[in-house]
């Protein structure tokens, strides 16, 4: 449902980008995304306006999402 939500707010604001941060393992990170990739793919989203971001390495998977808006400095997430 977040995920949804997610395409939903980026679709409403066509400018704006989303960014996907995994934290976990390599492994769990890599394998997150993909399963985050065919989600949106099966919705029917693009992913040229989704950057993905490995977090880097904690001991239990966990994502972030954030949407950016157009114009905005995205470096301050994480």
């Amino acid at each position: 449902m977040r995920l949804d939500n997610f395409l939903i707010t980026l679709q409403n604001d066509p400018n704006s980008t989303g960014y996907v941060i995994n934290y976990g393992s390599k492994r769990e990170v890599s394998r997150r995304e993909k399963l985050f990739r065919t989600h949106f793919r099966d919705r029917n989203f693009q992913t040229d306006r989704i950057v993905f971001v490995n977090g880097g390495i904690e001991k239990r998977i966990r994502t972030r999402l954030w949407i950016v808006p157009a114009g905005a400095d995205p470096s301050e997430i994480n």
